[in-house]
This record gives structure tokens, sequence and C-alpha cells, in this order.
């Protein structure tokens, strides 16, 4: 939920033994520092910063952070923006491969059974109204019962 990259950099093939958090926490800080000392053009990006941040967190911090407003307005901000991001970069390659095409096809015809759908609820909602509007027309006095 934290990391944000693409992979870990302590996943290599060649590593097998697990890291205890500790020494994962210690590693990530020795490659922060690193990062941050070779000056201006290898700057620490801020995806990193985030899961830096995000990794030196306890259970209990998480847990109280995934539960904040302002945690959840900013997660879900940045997810739907990447989302936007990815979809107008690549919409048009997935559509042109076989399960992308199959999807939107799909989602294609989910939508003009839906909107059809909906066209009847809002012409039996309108047809409702309508009957409520000409009984309040006929029965003015109701509209103070229902004050």
């Amino acid at each position: 939920m934290y990391n944000y990259l693409g992979g870990s950099p302590y996943s290599s093939s060649g590593f097998q033994s697990p890291l205890t958090k500790e020494n994962q926490l210690k590693m990530l800080e020795g490659q922060i520092e690193a990062l941050r000392s070779m000056g201006n053009s290898s700057q620490l990006s801020l995806l990193e910063e985030i899961n830096a941040y995000s990794s030196n967190l306890t259970e209990d911090e998480k847990k109280l952070i995934e539960k904040s407003p302002e945690y959840l307005s900013a997660k879900e901000a940045y997810e739907s923006g990447f989302m936007g991001f990815l979809s107008s970069r690549f919409s048009s390659e997935y559509i042109s491969t076989p399960q992308g095409r199959a999807a939107g096809e799909q989602l294609l015809s989910v939508i003009k059974d839906v909107k059809s759908k909906v066209k009847q609820e809002l012409a039996a909602q309108n047809k409702k109204l309508q009957k409520v509007a000409e009984l309040l027309d006929k029965h003015p006095e109701l509209l103070d019962k229902i004050k």
C-alpha cells in the first residue's frame, strides 16, 4: 500500500535471505543519504521520499494514518490522478490488445445497457412527479399537510 515504486532495491535475484525491518530501514536510509550527497543532478525523488517516510511508520501509525480523512483524500487524489495519467498515456495501446479490445467492448455494452435502463427509470420518475403535480393542482390543501 505504501510502496509506490515498481520494485524494491532489496529484491535482487542474488539476495535470498529475508531482511529484518531494521536492516531494510538502515539500507534504505543509506541509499537515501547517498542520493542526497550526489548533489542536485541526482536528488532524491518525491516518490522515493514518500516510500522512505512510509516505510518508517509503525503498524499502529499506519492504521491511524489510513483512517485519517486528510490521508484518504490525498491518497485518492494521487491514485485518481495517476490512473488518469496512465489512461491518457496508454489507453490507445491497451485497446489495441485483444484483452483491451474485449474489455472495451464489454464496457461499451454495459454503458449502452445502463443508459437504456436509466432512461426508463427517469421516464418512470417523471411520470410519477407529473402525477404528484397534477394531484397538488387539484388539491392544494395537501401542501399544508406535508409541511
